[in-house]
Formats: C-alpha cells, structure tokens, sequence
C-alpha cells in the first residue's frame, strides 16, 4: 500500500532514507490524543535528534488537521489524512470494544488528563472507536510496533522509540 503524506513523500520512500516512527492518533476531540500531541511536541526535537522521521496518521482533512496540529506545535511534522480508516487498518488497529471504552483505568485517567492536565472532552470529528498505535518503519517494514490496549494509554513515544 503506498501511504502519502500531506507532503507528497510515500512513507516507503520516507523510511527509505532513515527510520520514520508512524503515530496513529485518535480523534481530535479525544482527550487522550489531545495528550498524545502535547507529549510528542515535547520529544519530537529528541526523535529527530535521534535520525528519526515523525509522521502522525488522523482521520481528519489535512485543513483541518493542519489547524489542530499547529496549536501543538506539530505542525512541521508530516502528517497522513485517514477519513477511511484505509491505513488505520492496513497496520492492524482495530475499533474500541465496549471494554476499551469503559474499562475503569479509562476512567480515573479520563479524570486526570480531562481535569488535571486541563484537556477535558471535545466534540468527536471523526470515528470515537477507532483505536491508535505506534510503528517504526525502516526501508518499508514495520520494524516495531505498539497496538494501545485501551483508549486512554499514554505511552511515551520516546521511550517507545529508545526502548
């Protein structure tokens, strides 16, 4: 599947060049992805110190996308518009069960990332159940990959790409 960014570069050609770390996101109301990208404005100068290419995957137009991402400061990363789901599901992630959804460590997390860090719900843009994950590509392969278990994991990309 060739997989274009808003850039024009395939990612195969991409990961070609040096390895490219493929961050799928949730939607953008969601206030774990809204966490996601806070996370990852803080460690994309150490991931591309490290060689590597950050390109997110969303669900939405890249307009819209492109709006989202500069109030994170990511808007110089590549990015992939995904309304169908078509790579979401090339790489293997699924839909959120009732279980991803309701499970009770949502919950307390939902209370934390939502009150204490102050990024509370937002209207859903885009498909609520469609759950996110983390690859790494070289020359084309997925060469490590991270499926979330639940809605509201936060893993940290860096240790992702470091561990």
């Amino acid at each position: 599947m060739s997989i274009k960014t808003n850039t024009g570069e395939t990612v195969e050609e991409l990961s070609s060049v040096r390895q490219v770390v493929l961050v799928f996101l949730r939607h953008f109301g969601c206030m774990f992805c809204r966490e996601t990208m806070t996370r990852l404005a803080s460690e994309k100068a150490e991931i591309e110190r490290m060689g590597m290419e950050l390109v997110l995957v969303h669900m939405v137009d890249e307009d819209v996308a492109d709006q989202i991402l500069e109030l994170y400061d990511l808007s110089d990363i590549r990015h992939i518009s995904d309304p169908n789901q078509e790579v979401y599901k090339h790489f293997g992630l699924s839909r959120a069960s009732s279980l991803h959804l309701i499970h009770p460590l949502n919950i307390w997390r939902t209370f934390y990332y939502g009150i204490v860090r102050g990024h509370f719900f937002g209207k859903a843009v885009s498909d609520p159940s469609q759950m996110p994950g983390l690859f790494i590509m070289s020359k084309g392969r997925v060469v490590k990959a991270h499926r979330y278990r639940l809605v509201s994991d936060q893993p940290s990309v860096l240790d992702f790409v470091t561990g």
